[in-house]
């Protein structure tokens, strides 16, 4: 997928940097951006009164002239329906403001997540998506964090310890934990029928042999993070940073 130029120079200017890592080009760029897996339609489906989000309509209107909600209502009128992706990223947006971050740098933050958004892609926002697919299928801590200079990013934990370690990361940040979004997510994957018998969440890269597995499931296992993380946890774990050590200023990776 090739990004802009503004993209591009807007990467190259970020102060702290993350390892290159083979695990987020394989299960991301390979396995996830371009795939059409049921799960991205489920997140995307716009199934949820704004209303069960307790905000007003007058909030909501600013948040449309400000970019921080997609306004994808007919003519711009009427009642929107959210997706469960929408909806997490408003949880993400009311713990943002809860740390004092103004709309502007929120806005900001939501340009960086929504990189790799395109028209033709289900997802609306690809790397909130994916993540939120790690975090319901595994117990990898997931965490966005959002620097002192309003880059932003959504990473494993384990890329913000070795960044730490090896001195890449130079600024303060404030971290949300995408894991805490799990339940809510997989409630909801449960009430909108979504067999994941047929549709495992995931196809993860073993590094031990460099081939696909897909996962076959109990159809009478509930679909929960206590039995999904049992089965998948070791494939993701199994790549901690990645087989790249070339070191490249992080696009959100």
């Amino acid at each position: 997928m090739k990004i802009t130029k503004e993209e591009k120079e807007f990467i190259e200017k970020k102060k702290n940097v993350f390892c290159a890592s083979d695990w987020f080009d394989e299960n991301f760029f390979g396995r996830f951006l371009y795939s059409n897996h049921p799960i991205k339609k489920h997140f995307n489906a716009q199934t949820y009164s704004i209303s069960e989000e307790n905000i007003s309509s007058r909030v909501l209107n600013h948040w449309y002239e400000m970019g921080i909600i997609d306004d994808d209502r007919l003519n711009g009128k009427g009642w929107k329906r959210l997706s469960m992706s929408e909806i997490v990223w408003i949880h993400i947006i009311n713990k943002l403001r809860g740390f004092g971050l103004d709309l502007k740098r929120i806005k900001e933050v939501k340009n960086q997540i929504d990189l790799y958004s395109s028209k033709d892609n289900i997802s609306k926002s690809p790397l909130l998506d994916f993540y939120m697919a790690v975090a319901i299928t595994s117990s990898i801590p997931i965490k966005l964090i959002v620097f002192e200079s309003g880059q932003a990013e959504i990473v494993r934990q384990m890329e913000i310890d070795t960044g730490n370690e090896f001195g890449w990361i130079t600024e303060d940040f404030i971290s949300i934990d995408i894991n805490d979004e799990s339940e809510f997510v997989l409630d909801n994957l449960n009430s909108l029928g979504f067999d994941i018998n047929n549709h495992p969440p995931a196809l993860i890269l073993s590094s031990q042999n460099n081939q696909i597995h897909s996962f076959n499931f109990d159809p009478n296992v509930s679909l929960n993070k206590d039995t999904i993380s049992s089965w998948l946890e070791s494939f993701f774990k199994g790549e901690l940073i990645g087989s790249s050590l070339n070191m490249r200023a992080s696009d959100n990776r």
